[in-house]
């Protein structure tokens, strides 16, 4: 399985979910942490893809600047 590169991680209430895609507002895939499942299109059916969003570029956020998290 061949994913877009690799955007960071964060939480969405206690799961961890990696972001890959080409940077803030082009998310592509998102996967439960350590794992193949992709949960993107979950996210659209229920209705929270833009609470999804924010934290995929607050995670690339992290993960290209190097800051540390809050």
């Amino acid at each position: 399985m061949k994913k877009a590169p690799y955007m960071g991680w964060n939480y969405i209430g206690d799961t961890q979910l990696d972001f890959h895609g080409y940077g803030r507002g082009e998310i592509e895939e998102v996967y439960i942490a350590d794992t193949d499942i992709d949960v993107k299109e979950m996210f659209h059916s229920l209705g929270i893809w833009d609470k999804v969003e924010e934290a995929g570029d607050e995670a690339y956020y992290y993960h290209t600047t190097g800051a540390t998290r809050r």
